[in-house]
């Protein structure tokens, strides 16, 4: 403040908070400001603000010119009003908050600036919206009946209201008949020569008369007055409006004629005597039916009093028509808010995520079913917990975050505080907070992955595997104990256990050839009775035996367990040319940690495959070493291609298993035609620089593609070296060629399994994410949208429980092949597993694209399909994504349309639904 009257300049008081202030600075279209009742910080005392706003020249913001008025000058204009020994006049804010009033009130809650004590008919028209209104109200304090009036005050944020007691108010009307009674008595007994007073006293009389009947007529409300038998003795002006007669219609009128509630016999029998019998304010509804037909609601005020003996009933009416309609329209609102509660409630309760709320002192208010069966807690258990208790404090630091207004994620291991169990958890946090932005709490959704996670990890070791398997056929060149050594080494990483053997077993001896092992706990050559090792196992079931904890197994009671304490084992039978070997195994004296699955016999199987090939070779190898022609039979009786390739590549030597695999009958037939045109054609330079190289002096490797003779196609591995004669020359090149079709074929089957669902056929999760994350690169330069598809089918489980796994089969198989042919080439169908599929639409460019190839799928999958024989009938339930819209990564994408699949499914199943950031809220 820097200018007023009574202002102490060492004070400098400041407005900078005043609402009045503010709205001023920010809106400069805002004009007069009249603020509530306040305490003045300069006059100290109650006053009300008139301010303005003035500007500077360019028209910036200079300031506000604030003119206070005392809540006693209000006062000093309100006791200027008589309105009876009982009446009153007040004056409020239009929230109904008192200003003042005459007369005063000297103490209580009545007295107080601001209170908003006032009766309950005053309360509905304020609210109603109404500019003026004359209604009958009871005091509670004095059970005193009045007489009341309220007018908005035009320009201002205020109303005046005036009120008289029934009785004070009614008086005027009773002294005007009892004046016009004495009148004419009066003038029976006066002689003519009295006239002129009776004259003067004649027009007093009318004008108190013509005074009360202007109050009357002009009454807000529709007041009338009606004798015994019903009939108009009064009305105002709004009476006869609000039924649409003259006043000349309405007076002697009875009621019969416009109450559309009573019959007539129920009026003159019922509802009149008790009016007429009454003493106090009575209000009622009812409906009046106007002159031009139209029905309306009404209420009723009435109260009967005696005039020269007789009874009058004194009404007023009010149209209560609009107030019904909002009153209708509150309890629709509150019909839809309990049936909307309803259905929330139910969401919450069957969704298939844990909902977790809870305060600011993260104290749990609600758990739902899903969150309990995730926790394996009783039900109930959870509310009023502590999540300072929780083992996890990296979850609880996660709930804390959102108490600081962030939305937080956590994907990770958990262990519940309940159960002990280990879980992999996805959870999503967000504040809680009220219109004003206050944090009232959190809620945290939970999603139990582990399942997701098993997966994921076992895909992840089967492509390690897939890479370990390669890395053991890469070391077939090196000796055979060191290739032995490398391949337990390789299952050992693989498996992440501590011992690994490849052993013998003759006459009931179990020899172990080769071993790694801990420092000082196995050797090679060490012998054991095979009936005490965990391989007689292996060797008596003949196939891959997995053992996670041998303490809780079947074999628990196999010697083995007593005699070497081993809990993990794995192991599978050698052969050789037929015959059992051996065993190779791996072990650990310490339960395995998650479980052996079937990636890891599968790795074990192949591995015990490779050792038995290479226990063959080096069984052949050792046959012939001894034997005196093995020079000059070894190309011949090589089992595999062993050539002699001169410097200018003329194939000088080729053995049998070399022609066999070219399909020819001799060397000449192979220069015929060409050594190099054999050679695929992509693979011929490649075959001229390895030749090259071993000239120069060089070992190679090459791995390349050959057609035979009779059109035969076969992936060769060349291993080549220089041929060199006593002086050390170079003279050819020599290399042994062996046939890696198979392994090949075995690679690209492992790779497919790595990459497809074995079932399907389809593209599995790893695939999926690859193409995933391509779509949505396309996209970005296309401007075209991906759409993720989410699909789960509805009736699948009961046709698979019904009719057998194997039905069950072919059905997926049948919807996969159905689901391929709905979508376009370039699009993506996915199993992810069990009966949930995934579709990946690329290049979409509107919403009616994938909405016609959402109806296509759905109609799809709905058509009759033949089980064992048997019409039956599935559906689906699509949840649906729009990528950029839904701009975000892969994971995410997929798991916003599993929500929005799981309500097309909650909806009724047979649909689909797009997800939006409503769902999310409402899972939230």
């Amino acid at each position: 403040m820097i200018f007023g009257k009574g202002l102490n300049p060492q004070e400098h008081p400041s407005w900078a908070d005043r609402d009045y202030f503010i709205l001023l600075r920010d809106h400069p279209e805002a004009g007069l400001q009249i603020s509530r009742p306040r305490q003045g910080r300069v006059a100290k005392q109650y006053i009300i603000g008139f301010a303005r706003r003035y500007n500077h020249p360019d028209g910036r913001f200079a300031g506000v010119i604030s003119a206070p008025v005392a809540l006693e000058y209000f006062q000093q204009l309100l006791d200027q009003f008589q309105l009876g020994p009982k009446g009153a006049i007040i004056l409020r804010d239009q929230e109904l908050g008192l200003i003042a009033r005459s007369p005063q009130v000297e103490s209580g809650p009545l007295a107080m600036v601001g209170n908003r004590v006032v009766s309950r008919e005053l309360t509905e028209l304020a609210a109603s919206g109404v500019s003026e209104s004359t209604y009958h109200t009871t005091r509670a304090a004095d059970e005193l009946e009045r007489i009341a009036s309220f007018r908005r005050i035009e320009g201002a944020p205020m109303l005046v209201v005036a009120s008289m007691a029934s009785e004070d108010f009614l008086a005027g009307w009773y002294a005007d008949v009892y004046k016009t009674a004495a009148w004419i008595i009066g003038f029976a007994l006066l002689s003519i020569g009295s006239g002129l007073f009776a004259l003067q006293l004649q027009k007093q009389i009318t004008r108190a008369s013509l005074r009360n009947q202007l109050y009357l007529r002009h009454a807000s409300d529709g007041v009338h007055i009606l004798d015994t038998q019903g009939q108009v003795v009064e009305a105002s002006d709004s009476f006869c409006s609000m039924l649409g007669y003259r006043r000349a219609e309405i007076i002697g009128m009875n009621v019969r004629q416009w109450d559309a509630r009573w019959s007539a016999r129920e009026l003159l029998e019922t509802v009149l005597p008790r009016s007429l019998a009454a003493n106090s304010l009575k209000t009622f509804e009812t409906r009046f039916r106007k002159k031009d037909g139209e029905v309306i609601e009404v209420e009723i005020n009435s109260i009967c009093f005696v005039m020269e003996g007789r009874r009058y009933i004194f009404s007023s009416a009010r149209d209560i028509g609009e107030r019904k309609r909002q009153q209708d329209a509150l309890e629709a609102i509150a019909l839809r808010l309990q049936q909307s509660e309803e259905r929330y409630r139910l969401l919450l309760k069957n969704s298939p995520v844990g909902i977790l709320h809870y305060d600011p002192n993260l104290r749990v208010t609600y758990a739902n079913d899903r969150f309990e069966a995730i926790m394996q807690v009783p039900p109930g258990y959870m509310l009023g917990f502590d999540c300072h208790n929780l083992q996890s404090q990296l979850l609880l630091a996660t709930l804390q975050q959102t108490l600081q207004g962030e939305t937080t994620h956590y994907d990770g291991p958990y262990v519940t505080t309940y159960s002990q169990r280990e879980l992999w958890i996805s959870m999503a946090g967000a504040p809680l907070v009220n219109e004003s932005g206050e944090i009232l709490g959190g809620i945290a959704i939970f999603e139990d992955i582990t399942e997701a996670k098993r997966i994921e990890v076992s895909e992840r070791r089967q492509r390690e595997s897939l890479i370990r398997l390669n890395e053991i056929a890469a070391a077939s060149l090196l000796p055979l104990d060191e290739q032995l050594r490398q391949a337990l080494d390789i299952g050992l990483k693989q498996l992440g256990l501590e011992f690994g053997i490849v052993s013998q077993v003759a006459d009931g001896i179990y020899t172990i050839h080769t071993q790694v092992s801990p420092p000082e706990t196995l050797h090679d050559g060490q012998c054991f009775p095979v009936a005490q090792t965990c391989c007689a196992i292996t060797l008596d079931e003949n196939r891959v035996v997995a053992i996670s904890e041998m303490g809780k197994s079947p074999y628990q009671g196999h010697p083995c367990y007593q005699a070497f304490k081993l809990e993990a084992y794995i192991g599978a039978p050698l052969l050789v040319e037929g015959r059992i070997f051996g065993t190779v195994s791996f072990s650990s004296p310490r339960p395995y940690h998650r479980g052996f699955d079937e990636g890891d016999q599968e790795f074990v199987s192949l591995l015990a495959r490779w050792i038995s090939s290479d226990l063959e070779r080096d069984l052949a190898r050792r046959k012939i070493v001894n034997n005196e022609a093995y020079l000059r039979t070894i190309i011949e009786n090589e089992p595999e291609c062993v050539t002699v390739i001169s410097q200018d590549g003329i194939l000088l030597q080729m053995n049998r298993a070399g022609m066999a695999m070219i399909e020819v009958d001799s060397v000449e037939e192979v220069n015929a035609l060409g050594l190099f045109n054999w050679i695929s054609p992509e693979y011929r330079q490649a075959f001229k620089d390895l030749t090259q190289r071993v000239f120069e002096g060089e070992s190679g490797i090459l791995e390349f593609r050959v057609n035979g003779k009779r059109g035969t196609d076969r992936w060769l591995e060349s291993h080549a070296a220089p041929l060199r004669d006593a002086t050390g020359s170079i003279i050819a090149q020599l290399a042994v060629i062996r046939d890696v079709t198979q392994l090949k074929q075995h690679h690209a089957q492992l790779e497919y399994l790595a990459h497809y669902d074995p079932l399907t056929r389809l593209p599995n999760r790893t695939l999926l994410s690859d193409r995933m994350h391509q779509a949505l690169a396309q996209a970005g330069r296309t401007g075209t949208y991906v759409i993720v598809g989410y699909l789960d089918l509805d009736g699948f489980k009961a046709i698979n429980d019904s009719f057998g796994h194997q039905a069950g089969d072919e059905l997926l198989i049948e919807m996969a092949r159905r689901l391929n042919a709905t979508v376009r080439q370039g699009d993506t169908v996915a199993r992810l597993g069990g009966d949930e599929f995934v579709l990946l639409l690329v290049g979409i460019k509107d919403a009616a694209e994938w909405q016609a190839a959402a109806e296509r799928v759905l109609q799809a999958l709905a058509a009759p399909v033949l089980v064992q024989g048997q019409a039956q009938q599935i559906s689906g339930s699509l949840g649906i994504t729009l990528f950029p819209e839904d701009d975000t990564d892969p994971d995410t994408l997929l798991r916003h349309a599993d929500q929005a699949m799981y309500h097309a499914k909650q909806a009724g199943k047979n649909r689909y639904q797009r997800f939006d950031q409503r769902l999310a809220q409402e899972k939230c």
